[in-house]
């Protein structure tokens, strides 16, 4: 019975070790590669706005202990295109957005240079859509949604300072509008950070 509270002990020490407080603030720099998914309008039968973009983020936020640490961002996309022709009315689409927010990581620490991550946050994206059609003339529109995020990835350190991530992210936002329904945005990230 002892020898078994000790043991019970010891491992509790060992948990408590993990969840122990020992900020370290960090940067970082991600490129993503994300794909907003709007679906069409059932009269047009496909979707007339590009599916894919090319976004940067930079990040910043604290390692609480080696299993949980919080995170703010600010995701910048490139504006895309895309041209169409519905029933004889030439369209062109031009998309682009902008997010920021916050999200809780959880750290698995695999090896000591090696860590498997999960996320879940909230964003703000705020999505600029601007529609010419050849006979009904230009439009333009600006939705601005929260969104919840979830994420899962793997952390590569170097060292102390330096490492490596990858993630993949989705963020829900099922928005409706008038021809087509906004209904997520789909991110992968490889990305630096730096610690301090």
């Amino acid at each position: 019975m002892k020898k078994i509270l000790l043991s019970s002990l010891f491992a509790f020490l060992l948990t408590f070790d993990c969840f122990a407080f020992e900020p370290k603030p960090f940067f970082g720099l991600d490129y993503i590669i994300s794909k907003v998914d709007t679906s069409q309008h059932k009269q047009l039968h496909k979707t007339i706005f590009p599916q894919k973009y090319t976004t940067l983020e930079a990040v910043g936020g604290i390692k609480l202990s080696q299993v949980f640490g919080v995170e703010a961002f600010f995701q910048q996309s490139v504006k895309r295109k895309k041209r169409s022709v519905i029933e004889g009315n030439s369209i062109e689409a031009k998309l682009s957005y902008r997010a920021f927010g916050a999200d809780l990581i959880g750290y698995l620490p695999v090896s000591q240079h090696f860590d498997l991550l999960g996320s879940l946050g909230f964003g703000f994206y705020d999505i600029h859509q601007k529609i010419s059609a050849s006979e009904v003339g230009e439009s333009k529109n600006y939705v601005s949604h929260w969104a919840p995020r979830i994420g899962f990835g793997t952390e590569f350190y170097f060292n102390e300072y330096f490492s490596v991530r990858f993630m993949g992210r989705y963020a829900h936002l099922d928005q409706k509008e008038k021809y087509y329904k906004l209904k997520y945005i789909a991110d992968l990230s490889l990305g630096v950070r730096y610690y301090y």
